[in-house]
């Protein structure tokens, strides 16, 4: 390949790049913006029971910590539920240790509409880090 090809394709990559890299930031911007929105909403009440709780070993045959967190948002996705959660990270070493942290996952409806699960229902968070998995336990 010449230098005039390798240039020529280079005004092809740039531009697809920088898309790439605006999209990932609105996205980031936007989830940012929505964790913020959803801790203003809390109750004092409801973000100290969070920060006072502690993480605990995860049951057996899985690996990670589970952790009390509170639903914020369920949303109707058909045969799933899309759920929020904010708890307090203070086991992933990363810029938000010691701060309330939002995930969103999937639930079941039958799991969900088993449990009753609502917002505002307080829940226990299964997650493993290192496989990168997480769940409510019902």
């Amino acid at each position: 390949m010449t230098l005039k090809q390798m240039l020529e394709a280079m005004l092809y990559v740039v531009p697809i790049m920088g898309v790439i890299i605006l999209v990932l930031w609105l996205i980031i911007r936007n989830q940012n913006k929505k964790k913020d929105a959803l801790e203003a909403a809390m109750t004092q009440e409801q973000k100290d029971r969070l920060l006072q709780t502690r993480p605990e070993a995860a049951p057996a045959g899985k690996g990670g910590f589970v952790t009390e967190a509170l639903v914020v948002e369920k949303l109707d996705k058909g045969a799933k539920y899309g759920v929020r959660l904010m708890w307090h990270n203070t086991v992933i070493p990363n810029k938000v240790l010691n701060k309330l942290m939002m995930t969103s996952l999937t639930v079941p409806k039958d799991k969900a509409d088993a449990a009753n699960l609502q917002v505002g229902d307080y829940v226990r968070y299964w997650m493993d880090p290192e496989k990168q998995k997480w769940d409510i336990l019902f």
